[in-house]
């Protein structure tokens, strides 16, 4: 992360310095909630988002698939929390170094790829 007088670049969420902006009436908003339901969206601003940055191309299948595989990727998570909180309070004992590994390996894992889906989603 670039730190203030080092000369670094900037994200680009620093520099975001333009507004958007369009009035509509009530059955226009109701309209644009709606689509936005239609396209898998649980809030309008969401969608508002993905169509400036264009990434409003997702099926409702797909967005719903997504959500899914976030969910079971949360309850892969809590398994492998579970696990390495039985080692750590002694009940596992009989650990090889490669078992470590395999579960760290397998947590790093699950939290890329859910960042990934995040990040799609977003």
């Amino acid at each position: 992360m670039a730190r203030a007088g080092d000369g670094g670049e900037r994200s680009s969420k620093r520099r975001r310095g333009h507004i958007l902006s369009k009035r509509v009436d009530a059955g226009e908003l109701a309209a644009f909630k709606s689509r936005a339901r239609d396209a898998g969206f649980d809030d309008h601003r969401a969608y508002l988002s993905a169509l400036i940055l264009g990434k409003e191309g997702f099926e409702k299948q797909d967005r719903t698939a997504l959500i899914r595989a976030l969910g079971e990727l949360g309850k892969h998570g809590s398994n492998l929390n579970q696990i390495a909180h039985s080692i750590n309070s002694g009940k596992v004992s009989a650990l090889s170094d490669t078992d470590i590994e395999t579960i760290k390996s397998a947590r790093a894992s699950v939290e890329d790829v859910a960042s990934q889906i995040k990040e799609i989603l977003t």
